[in-house]
């Protein structure tokens, strides 16, 4: 577990100094769309050692990525007090595609191999919103939370050429999964459009995702805007 998901834990389990009124609790739901950008670091690695592995280059391979992607939450929210939201949610944090080529070229294999990898990330959040009052009806915001995500990666290769003097055509397909508890950091704003409409931006950073053998993993940053509605 990586110290981001461990201070967004210990903020979530802090006990609330007031008393929780239920009268007084309001409920809302939000949606919010935007952009997602990760660091792939971890899968970009993987990816360089999958290429090595089928070529026999362990050279590795130049890798050229699609790292932005739509991106989107959606969820429920409840305000037990005036200043503090607690929202469970749903995150879609985009999809992304790796691809890579390389080449063996020697007095017996004569190989061109190339590697495509496309990687979707998703997964449930919950986290803590301060609000911060900076006019009758914006607030600046900060966010703290988990978030559990599973991480779909697809990786195809197709290798042709020679070896040996005999002609080679192949194609392989590694799917597999990987599932992290990550956690969530945010800035914002929350401007409330009369009691039941409000409008909405946030920053959110996801750290820890995708964590290979290496101890490696992957970050995220996630723009979004987005609408609530207060019961």
């Amino acid at each position: 577990m990586n110290r981001h998901t461990v201070l967004a834990l210990a903020w979530l389990l802090i006990p609330p100094s007031v008393a929780f009124d239920a009268e007084a609790a309001e409920f809302y739901l939000f949606a919010d769309g935007g952009i997602a950008e990760p660091d792939l670091g971890t899968l970009d690695r993987r990816q360089q050692r999958h290429v090595a592995r089928m070529t026999g280059n362990d050279e590795g391979a130049p890798v050229s990525v699609d790292d932005r992607s739509a991106a989107g939450v959606i969820g429920v929210g409840l305000l037990p007090f005036r200043h503090l939201a607690l929202e469970l949610s749903y995150h879609y944090l985009g999809d992304y595609r790796l691809e890579s080529r390389a080449r063996i070229d020697t007095a017996s294999h004569q190989l061109d191999a190339r590697t495509t990898t496309d990687v979707e990330v998703r997964g449930w959040g919950l986290s803590g919103k301060l609000l911060l009052p900076i006019g009758e009806a914006l607030s600046a915001t900060a966010t703290l939370g988990v978030a559990r995500l599973e991480t779909d990666i697809t990786a195809v290769t197709t290798s042709r050429g020679t070896v040996l003097g005999e002609s080679i055509s192949r194609r392989e397909r590694d799917t597999y999964s990987v599932e992290d508890t990550v956690g969530i950091l945010g800035i914002g704003a929350w401007y409330q459009y009369g009691p039941h409409v409000g409008l909405r931006l946030d920053y959110r950073y996801l750290g820890g995702f995708g964590q290979g053998d290496d101890g490696g993993d992957s970050d995220l940053d996630l723009v979004t805007a987005g609408l609530v509605y207060v019961f």
